[in-house]
């Protein structure tokens, strides 16, 4: 009887833990949402609700929402794009329909060289089940500024209709199916990647799935990030998708892991998804130390 009583204790305790750590979460991004509010008059927020009909939530936004995924079943989420005043964000924060809110923040180029640094050449040569480790039958799904399909080292294509290398892509920024790199960077992190041409890449067999979810200007949207993700998830048994590369980020430097950080949630829930999947997921760590 003893044992059970110090054992509802220490769970109970737990528990009380938990949930506070949990209220402090959402106090700071609910802080960090309300200072963005000092700044812009409406914000555009990643709204996940909870199991919940988007009807219930339409009438805060005067129906001004883009759904970015809706679940086919009660327990799948729904991630909803809204921009909304102070006001609404409150009546949003109230509503219990709704599991998470995040600032749908700016994302920008990273990149690192990495060619030389890997020695990829070293394991060429070697083979796994008789294949050598060159990046046959796979994919990579790049998150980046697109891809420039008619360069040789990703096949001279007119498109990517017809070409060899380059084999789906999707232009967010666009709303086509046309991720032509109009920046450079894309290109740069497919050549270091898959390039087979003037220049060798890591896996030069390995083929491209490339979403274009930067600008001209390297500049982007965290919604669009996420259903760049979704979707390379979602292809990745028709291509055969091992690898998902993401080099960009934020401007906010992070001291530790960011699982736990709900500003950051969607992130974490696509990486576990991906990884269930056995598709790695690479991203840049940034350029300033």
């Amino acid at each position: 009887m003893k044992k059970l009583i110090i054992f509802l204790i220490i769970f109970i305790t737990g528990m009380l833990f938990i949930s506070s750590f949990n209220t402090y979460e959402n106090e700071v991004s609910q802080n960090k949402l309300s200072k963005e509010f000092e700044k812009n008059n409406r914000l555009e927020l990643i709204v996940t609700l909870n199991n919940s009909n988007i009807s219930e939530i339409d009438h805060i936004s005067n129906g001004n929402i883009n759904i970015l995924s809706f679940g086919d079943n009660k327990n799948e989420e729904s991630k909803i794009l809204m921009k909304v005043n102070q006001s609404e964000f409150n009546e949003l924060l109230s509503n219990k329909g709704v599991k998470s809110l995040e600032y749908n923040h700016k994302v920008s180029l990273l990149m690192n060289d990495v060619v030389n640094i890997v020695n990829a050449t070293k394991i060429w040569d070697y083979k796994l089940n008789g294949t050598n480790l060159k990046g046959d039958e796979q994919s990579v799904c790049i998150i980046d500024t697109g891809i420039n399909y008619s360069h040789e080292d990703f096949g001279s294509c007119s498109s990517i209709a017809n070409c060899n290398k380059v084999i789906y892509g999707w232009d967010y920024i666009n709303k086509d199916n046309d991720p032509m790199d109009d920046n450079g960077h894309g290109s740069h992190v497919a050549g270091i990647l898959v390039g087979n041409g003037t220049t060798t890449g890591i896996a030069p067999n390995a083929k491209i799935v490339a979403m274009k979810v930067l600008n001209s200007t390297g500049e982007g949207s965290y919604s669009d990030v996420i259903s760049a993700m979704q979707d390379c998830i979602s292809l990745s048994s028709q291509y055969n998708i091992s690898v998902i590369s993401m080099s960009l980020g934020t401007i906010e430097i992070f001291n530790n892991f960011c699982d736990n950080n709900p500003n950051y949630s969607s992130y974490k829930d696509l990486i576990n998804e991906a990884v269930s999947k056995n598709i790695s997921v690479v991203i840049a760590t940034g350029n300033d130390g």
